[in-house]
């Protein structure tokens, strides 16, 4: 994954098991409930604030008391602070049995982490049924940006929350800026005593199940976003100091952007000489902890470390740039299923920084390690992004059909005993290739066979010719070949999928993701041409009667063609072609579901079996 870019704060609630929970996709809804969860904020102008917290979480199966067990709370030593007023388990009897002082682990990180404080709280006999009740104090000693204060909630749809209260009072002459959707309540007693004070109820009742596309709650979800920041450019400002300060031109700096451009006149060709340098060359570790998780290391250090996070990632390759006269920009981003920016400006909109260069109007994440120069990752495509240098909001391009393609060409050769030979050539372009450098650098000679029988089936063994997949060309292109055990039985008539191939992204879960029944909700749809051309060869004396229905399927930004031709009695050749070509990489739930039914013919037609005899 790429470099992230967050601060991880103060955990005076331990949600990290709930969102764990999200991801479970059972069709009972996630293993644990909020029962109660109230929040008393009390907000300086300095931006410092206290937080009392108690909260009630039930475990409703096994798999909620794993997650539920064991808690571990962290906060930065300095910055803040944290006190325990109460942790027990609730059985559902309603007998209270208290956590011990052994059931409460006090640690430190290590290394770069020693300002990390760990309290990690184990939670005694704790059955499906029963809670775990915890009440806390937590300060914000020093806050991270001075003056200013933020915070959000995002309440899932995929939880059930019983009884959700936020209580927030603030100076009345400290200028908080408001979101709030899908809760009751808001600002209440208006400057009394000299202070602002607002009420926020939420309750779900029943929890959804997820699809794995669907969109991050918080572009869509019941959420609270509080912030003193007037907008995003105001956001721009706090960072644009600190990163203009950590990416200064050192003499070693100015010797290396030199050196990796030397021979190279074209002001673009030297800009991608750098970023492949910065990608290739500095490891990414992922130390965004206190003050660090905003404040970057300067572009010096970052050298001669040879490692960093995405911050630093984007300070070395600034000054690298800037060596060469080449202007660039930090740009903060939301990596992952989040998309839109709240309307409420604040720095936790974002967890990820990637670089920006003007001259070129080209965006960059040096932290993709297998991402070419001017191809971002799907987790970066069309998301809309803050320009720290000029304080703009933009969007970064979105992956289009033109540019993500992926073609396989290959042929199956069975034998008489039922066994298959297989050779597959593939060529990839954009975000798609991406994805496959990472994953095929990944897996190692040793490796191979695990991997193969994971996308092919039990019997499957071979070997991959990587060719040039760690080097950053535009086109990635690699080989498989592969063996199939037991692949069919020629005994008799029978019938085999024509996907028995290799693929390394099937074209059923491009077209439709997970297939549900209907979406609900908006979900990440990716736009891409697929091409593949499958060639099928029988033992002698096999024959293929008759041959799959051609397919055409043409629908608003989506064209499918299938097609077979038997050129021997022996052989047979499919062809199939994809192209998906979304505006945006967010889809609507409606326009799902009035296609649902169009999808189920060409998923039929991509499933289609050759009979044999």
């Amino acid at each position: 994954m790429p470099g992230r870019f967050f601060i991880s704060g103060l955990l005076a609630v331990c949600i990290a098991s709930l969102a764990q929970a999200q991801t479970f996709q059972s069709g009972n809804g996630a293993p644990v409930e909020i029962v109660k969860q109230h929040d008393d904020i009390d907000v300086q102008a300095d931006g410092t604030f206290a937080r009392a917290a108690e909260v009630a979480y039930r475990a409703l199966d096994q798999q909620g008391v794993q997650l539920l067990q064991k808690l571990q709370l962290s906060y930065m030593d300095g910055f803040q602070s944290l006190e325990v007023e109460a942790a027990y388990t609730l059985k559902a009897d309603g007998k209270r049995i208290d956590v011990t002082p052994d059931g409460m682990v006090y640690g430190r990180g290590n290394g770069a982490l020693q300002s990390l404080k760990l309290l990690t709280i184990v939670f005694p006999d704790l059955e499906p049924g029963d809670e775990i009740v915890l009440v806390t104090l937590s300060k914000q000693l020093i806050p991270w940006f001075k003056y200013q204060y933020y915070q959000q909630y995002s309440f899932s749809h995929l939880v059930v929350a019983r009884d959700v209260q936020i209580d927030m009072t603030a100076p009345a002459n400290f200028p908080l800026n408001v979101d709030a959707y899908g809760v009751e309540g808001g600002e209440v007693n208006a400057n009394s005593a000299g202070k602002q004070h607002w009420q926020w109820r939420y309750h779900n009742d029943v929890a959804l199940t997820r699809n794995p596309e669907d969109v991050a709650e918080i572009d869509d979800g019941p959420h609270i976003f509080v912030s003193s920041f007037q907008n995003y450019a105001a956001v721009a400002h706090v960072f644009a100091g600190p990163f203009d300060d950590n990416s200064k031109v050192n003499p070693a700096i100015q010797a290396l952007a030199d050196q990796l451009t030397a021979g190279i006149s074209d002001r673009r060709e030297q800009a991608r000489a750098l970023y492949e340098w910065t990608s290739s060359h500095i490891g990414y570790v992922n130390i965004v902890l206190g003050a660090g998780g905003y404040i970057p290391d300067s572009a010096g250090d970052v050298l001669n470390m040879k490692y960093g996070d995405c911050k630093d990632h984007v300070m070395l390759l600034k000054a690298l740039l800037a060596a060469k006269q080449i202007q660039s920009s930090a740009v903060l981003i939301s990596a992952g299923n989040a998309y839109r920016l709240p309307a409420v400006a604040s720095p936790m909109a974002f967890n990820h920084l990637i670089t920006y260069i003007p001259e070129f109007h080209t965006f960059l994440d040096s932290t993709a390690r297998y991402a070419p120069f001017g191809v971002l990752p799907w987790e970066d495509a069309g998301k809309s992004v803050l320009v720290v240098s000029t304080g703009e909001t933009m969007q970064t391009p979105p992956a289009s059909a033109d540019d993500t393609r992926l073609r396989i060409d290959q042929t199956v050769t069975f034998a008489a005993d039922g066994s298959a030979t297989g050779d597959a050539h593939v060529e990839a372009t954009g975000a798609i290739a991406t994805a496959l450098r990472g994953l095929i650098s990944a897996i190692s000679a040793a490796a191979s066979n695990d991997y193969l029988r994971a996308v092919m089936g039990p019997g499957a063994e071979g070997t991959i010719d990587r060719a040039d997949v760690a080097q950053l060309t535009p086109t990635l292109s690699y080989a498989v070949h592969y063996r199939l055990r037991a692949a069919a039985d020629f005994h008799g008539p029978g019938a085999f999928g024509t996907g028995i191939g290799y693929r390394p992204f099937s074209f059923t879960s491009m077209l439709a993701g997970t297939f549900p029944p209907s979406r609900t909700r908006a979900y990440f749809c990716p736009s891409v041409t697929m091409d593949e051309n499958e060639t099928i060869v029988l033992p002698p004396g096999v024959d293929v009667p008759s041959l799959p229905k051609d397919g055409n399927f043409e629908r608003p930004g989506l064209k499918l063609t299938i097609s077979y031709d038997k050129p021997a009695p022996n052989t047979v050749h499919g062809h199939a072609f994809m192209r998906i070509d979304h505006p945006q990489p967010v889809c609507a739930a409606d326009d799902y579901n009035r296609m649902r039914k169009d999808l189920d013919p060409m998923i039929a037609a991509l499933r289609a079996q050759i009979v044999y005899r």
